[in-house]
């Protein structure tokens, strides 16, 4: 059922099940969904996290948000799903691991899925059918980085149609993270498949928010995506009152990936979020005695977005993703 054909009760909840398919001992794999209906009509968002298995952050934001919020004080619904890549939590990875050749399958490429695909595809297929297409206004998804890299406060724009810009843009400015990845007018590279970019082509503004590191649970990311999406209800009269105001976001049109050369034990020499210069010291790898063998050198002027939290790497291997302004 779609969510726009389940009645609107003022003031109650609802749990359902988007049911997918089998697994190979016949167990089904259902995904639930939780629908909060406010005491006055308004608006529709949709919340969701755990397109990977392991993106702990968004999944305890995504179920605090529904936790914390009464439809004693909401004007309009509140769907979550908290776990979107159910097989993929279920082992506590990224992937699905329970699909058979040639899986497993991104999900976070996966959309807008597949009736008859792979499980992972099929679960992508409903979620676009049933959720991002089913009659809501807004939508969110939260996560983290991926294991070993670590995301500051940001929200990402996926390429946006031109009379949607603005107010997505009012959206993640309400968000109030540091940086504000804006790629509305087309990503590097053709990025497809991300769930944002669905209920977008349809006209209905949407933002992805990843904070922290995956498989860990980060108290403070928490926090800082439960708060952005706070503030995006408030910014839409979902709830009553301001955002909370946060810094003075900084626009990035690109980000640069800046790998190892050597292989090797890595000292990072900047912080997440700081602001480099050319040719500015990013790390250095040294051998197994801390004998210096390769300096990274920023090579734009650019913020430390992503950073590598693993003590070693091998030739190739990402030490920092810069943010270019």
């Amino acid at each position: 059922m779609k969510i726009g054909e389940i009645p609107f009760e003022p003031g109650t909840k609802a749990y359902k099940e988007l049911k997918i398919a089998e697994l190979h001992d016949g167990t089904w794999i259902n995904i639930p969904m939780a629908v909060m209906n406010g005491k006055e009509k308004g608006p529709t968002l949709l919340l969701t996290s755990g397109m990977n298995g392991n993106i702990l952050n968004g999944i305890e934001a995504a179920r605090r948000i529904w936790a914390e919020t009464s439809p004693d004080n909401l004007k309009g619904r509140l769907v979550v799903i908290p776990i979107v890549n159910r097989p993929a939590f279920l082992t506590r990875g990224r992937l699905n691991t329970f699909e058979n050749f040639p899986g497993p399958t991104q999900m976070v490429g996966a959309y807008p899925g597949k009736p008859q695909g792979m499980l992972t595809e099929r679960i992508a297929y409903a979620v676009s059918q049933e959720a991002l297409l089913g009659g809501i206004d807004y939508y969110i998804d939260i996560g983290t980085g991926a294991l070993g890299g670590r995301y500051p406060s940001n929200v990402l724009i996926y390429p946006t149609p031109k009379e949607l810009v603005e107010k997505v843009r009012d959206l993640a400015r309400a968000f109030g993270a540091k940086f504000i990845v804006d790629y509305s007018g087309g990503a590097p590279g053709g990025v497809k498949g991300r769930a944002p970019q669905i209920p977008l082509e349809n006209g209905i503004p949407s933002l992805l928010s990843e904070m922290g590191e995956a498989s860990s649970l980060e108290e403070g990311w928490v926090d800082a995506l439960t708060n952005g999406v706070r503030n995006v209800m408030m910014h839409t009269g979902m709830l009553d009152g301001k955002p909370e105001p946060g810094p003075e976001p900084v626009t990035l049109r690109k980000l640069l990936r800046v790998d190892a050369n050597r292989g090797g034990f890595l000292k990072m020499k900047v912080n997440l979020g700081d602001r480099v210069s050319r040719g500015q010291l990013l790390a250095e790898i040294s051998d197994l005695f801390y004998n210096v063998t390769e300096r990274i050198l920023s090579p734009e002027d650019a913020y430390v977005y992503v950073m590598t939290t693993t003590l070693t790497v091998s030739s190739g291997d990402r030490v920092c993703n810069l943010g270019v302004p």
